[in-house]
């Protein structure tokens, strides 16, 4: 168990100090598209341009954001539970070897909530529109990286994040109501 630790700490200050302008604006702000509310409003934006009038508009957004919510309460459940240090935290008084931690929340680092917020979308999207969007899970990926390079979590978070969100993302698939399906998206 140590030598994951280690490893995970490791990996840690790799990607939190890779620490270069490009780098910087590529991993840096990015990392707010994560964010549950930012995730819900690009889904929105997407769907109203898919059309507000196709007739499972609303079904369809209030199925993802069903999703989404009940994809932060396991995490919010989870971080409560385990009360994990965020690396910031972790480190105090130690140069984080990059760009540090860029918010003042101090909560709970695991599992990544922004990691499970997009692979459950990235998976249960992609269900819905028969896997025309594999871009989202690449989002997804970024969006884990960028968590670990400004500090926030450490990689096994995002990991743990990432498999969980695909985990409930893959449950609302299996269960996503046939009128939701891929071949209502169509139409």
């Amino acid at each position: 168990m140590d030598f994951l630790i280690a490893a995970d700490h490791r990996l840690f200050r790799i990607i939190n100090g890779w620490n270069h302008p490009v780098l910087d604006f590529l991993l840096g702000w990015p990392t707010h598209l994560g964010r549950t509310v930012v995730v819900l409003s690009l889904i929105f934006l997407a769907l109203a341009i898919y059309g507000f009038r196709h007739p499972f508009f609303w079904r369809r957004y209030g199925y993802m954001v069903l999703c989404v919510m009940v994809t932060n309460i396991i995490v919010q459940v989870m971080k409560f539970s385990t009360g994990r240090l965020r690396p910031v935290d972790f480190f105090k008084g130690v140069d984080a070897e990059g760009l540090t931690f860029m918010f003042a929340e101090h909560t709970k680092a695991f599992p990544s909530g922004h990691a499970a917020t997009m692979f459950a979308v990235a998976v249960l999207v992609n269900k819905i529109y028969k896997g025309r969007l594999p871009l989202l899970y690449l989002a997804a990926v970024w969006i884990g990286i960028t968590r670990i390079y400004v500090g926030a979590h450490f990689p096994s978070d995002v990991l743990a994040g990432a498999l969980i969100g695909a985990f409930i993302g893959a449950i609302f698939a299996r269960f996503l109501p046939s009128q939701l399906s891929s071949q209502s998206a169509e139409s």
